[in-house]
């Protein structure tokens, strides 16, 4: 009986090219999802609480990524169950993916102006403490570090990036140290060669021309206007075309 094929995680930060990964994996083939409006988190963290296996649901994946969701009532951080992954999915491998943290912690703080609207709450049918009761056609979504603020009951921008730095020291380090190292890549996604992941990926060294970097970080006016128009109209945009917006408007 041929051995099932091994299975990716990505299980570092989001800011640190979690769709870049996505659409590497994509590219070469794979099966792959990224967040999926954040139903990949909440669906793996409801399956756990209902003693379902982690992946019900996205059995059909090979790579996962951004396995995140952050509202002020709930954070979902599904990449920081990698014990649970390690001893569920004995296919998983790992793809710890970093960069400079001081690149990081700014990147996470241009999210500050951005902000939007959604329709439908992806949150919605999945038990406590997730569910809230709707609140009209269109739910408004706060910028990221305030979403964070709130959540974790902190004063100011200033104690939320030392949260953020305290929490990144913490899982970089867990994950290090917990993680085989046969089953486990460290990618630095400012400085390391995408022949890593190809290697790490059972690939072909020119699968490494699928690797490009994804979503440059906006300037003002593509931040303001990711912040007035909701999420499900931007979607509605071809992905080639978003992607030569964003690079119009990216920061310079």
């Amino acid at each position: 009986m041929n051995e099932p094929r091994p299975r990716y995680f990505q299980i570092g930060f989001h800011k640190c090219g979690t769709k870049t990964l996505h659409r590497f994996f994509e590219r070469t083939g794979m099966a792959s999802v990224h967040n999926d409006g954040g139903r990949l988190a909440l669906t793996m963290a409801a399956n756990l609480r209902q003693g379902r296996p982690i992946l019900t649901g996205y059995e059909r994946f090979e790579a996962f990524h951004a396995m995140g969701f952050l509202r002020p009532h709930v954070h979902v951080e599904m990449y920081k169950r990698w014990k649970t992954i390690l001893e569920q999915v004995p296919e998983a491998r790992f793809i710890l993916n970093v960069r400079g943290i001081d690149r990081w912690v700014a990147s996470r703080l241009n999210m500050a102006s951005v902000g939007g609207f959604r329709w439908g709450r992806p949150s919605r049918g999945f038990g406590p403490p997730w569910d809230r009761p709707p609140r009209g056609l269109f739910e408004r979504v706060e910028p990221f570090p305030e979403r964070y603020r709130r959540h974790y009951e902190l004063a100011d921008l200033e104690e939320v990036v030392s949260h953020w730095r305290a929490d990144w020291h913490r899982h970089i380090e867990a994950v290090r140290a917990g993680v085989p190292a046969e089953r486990l890549l460290v990618f630095d996604i400012e400085s390391d060669s995408p022949l890593a992941l190809c290697r790490f990926a059972g690939l072909e060294a020119s699968a490494a021309r699928h690797y490009r970097h994804e979503n440059p970080g906006l300037g003002r006016l593509g931040r303001a206007i990711v912040r007035v128009a909701p999420r499900q109209v931007q979607h509605l945009v071809p992905r080639g075309v978003r992607a030569r917006v964003r690079w119009v408007l990216r920061r310079r």
